[in-house]
């Protein structure tokens, strides 16, 4: 592993250009599926839908106790 690291070490210390275009490249590529990341504020979707949860996720969604409980 120590030759492995050595060896991409001294490719890209002979090669700075090619460093920083992989290195712009991977910055891009994890910026492009970060931004593609959808957040849900609702998380009675996590729970299985199922006819005895249904009751439970509307108490979920219609309760101001869980509004002050997420606020914290």
């Amino acid at each position: 592993m120590e030759k492995a690291l050595l060896s991409i070490y001294s490719y890209f210390s002979r090669k700075r250009s090619i460093f920083y275009l992989v290195f712009a490249g991977t910055f891009a590529l994890i910026t492009y599926f970060a931004l593609q990341v959808k957040y849900e504020e609702d998380i009675s979707k996590i729970i299985p839908q199922d006819k005895k949860i249904e009751k439970l996720n509307e108490i979920f969604q219609n309760s101001k106790f869980i509004d002050k409980l997420v606020s914290c």
